[in-house]
């Protein structure tokens, strides 16, 4: 339930700047590429970017997010895992097309898969320019942090959320705050003395009324330690609680209004779920409403429809009121008190 208000607040690096410096002309063309569907120039063969969901399970329960929230819709597929072999096929499709990255989280915690590092292995050596999760760093051990650095990530992004014990009890119920920031320390010693610069580390913050008094503390608190940081305002975009901004909206929310406004996800990615729905961007809106299935589909054949190319198309003329699904996302995310 956020809507995010920058993507990035540099700190020591910019992120694409150091994939760049990373990877070369092939990420630098990747970024081009992404710039021009998110202008709605071209239509891609495939996502440019895949989240996969490899399990619909949590270790948290944060008051933001549909696992703290008892009235949130559960899935058919809520203790399901996604297969490796799905996951491979899918992979490999892509990346013979336009998919260059990937991000092995939606809203699960993806420490929870103890094979979580093969999947990361198998992107890369798949050709996979950034390959992420985000996380809430609970499990982030030092063995952990080690092999998922060896396996190849180049994003680790922890939601944190809070700058103090307190606050971040009241919002991220289930944590530990002295636990994670002690592991978000502990991951970014180890990939120093392994001699990385990647992955990159990303510490974020979900501005909304129980947080929002902390928000220049989090970020004086990182300005040293993490690579970059993110922060959002809290906007629905997961229930249909009209009351929810009245309890979550921080103070003078930044959310967008309707002018001018046109969804560019469908343009540019999508959501694979552990039972193999793939929907056409990030939203909860969507997750009961898949446009097709990988275990039936291939990545191209989904992407490539006509009912995907007709959503672009209502939202390339600014008609995402005529979609059904758009609207409740586009009215939900900016209804504030």
């Amino acid at each position: 339930m956020k809507k995010e208000l920058t993507e990035t607040r540099p700190l020591r690096s910019d992120p694409e700047s150091a994939l760049a410096q990373e990877f070369g002309e092939c990420y630098l063309l990747y970024r081009r590429t992404w710039q021009d569907v998110s202008a709605f120039k071209h239509e891609t063969r495939t996502p440019l970017h895949l989240d996969f969901e490899l399990n619909y399970t949590c270790n948290m329960r944060c008051i933001l997010c549909p696992h703290g929230i008892s009235e949130a819709p559960r899935p058919s597929y809520a203790h399901d895992l996604l297969p490796f072999e799905l996951y491979k096929r899918i992979v490999d499709e892509g990346a013979a097309k336009d998919l260059r990255a990937v991000r092995l989280s939606q809203l699960n915690e993806p420490l929870l898969r103890g094979d979580l590092e093969k999947f990361i292995a198998y992107a890369r050596e798949a050709g996979m320019l950034d390959v992420m999760i985000n996380t809430n760093a609970m499990l982030l051990t030092p063995e952990r942090a080690y092999s998922l650095i060896e396996a190849g990530l180049t994003q680790l992004r922890v939601s944190l959320d809070a700058a103090t014990a307190d606050t971040y009890a009241k919002v991220r119920c289930g944590g530990d705050f002295g636990r994670v920031t002690a592991n978000i320390r502990s991951f970014l010693k180890i990939r120093n003395e392994m001699g990385r610069t990647l992955p990159l580390v990303r510490v974020s913050f979900v501005r909304c009324a129980q947080n929002a008094q902390e928000l220049d503390a989090f970020l004086e608190q990182w300005r040293h330690e993490a690579d970059f940081c993110a922060v959002s305002d809290y906007a629905n975009w997961v229930t249909e609680d009209t009351g929810a901004a009245e309890k979550f909206a921080p103070p003078q929310a930044d959310i967008p209004q309707e002018t001018g406004f046109a969804c560019i996800q469908p343009w540019q990615r999508g959501t694979v779920f552990p039972n193999g729905d793939f929907i056409p961007c990030c939203s909860e809106f969507y997750r009961l409403h898949p446009v097709g299935n990988l275990y039936h589909q291939g990545l191209e054949e989904i992407w490539s429809s006509p009912a995907l190319h007709a959503l672009r198309e209502t939202h390339r003329e600014g008609r995402w009121e005529d979609h059904e699904i758009c609207r409740r996302c586009v009215t939900m995310s900016r209804a504030t008190p």
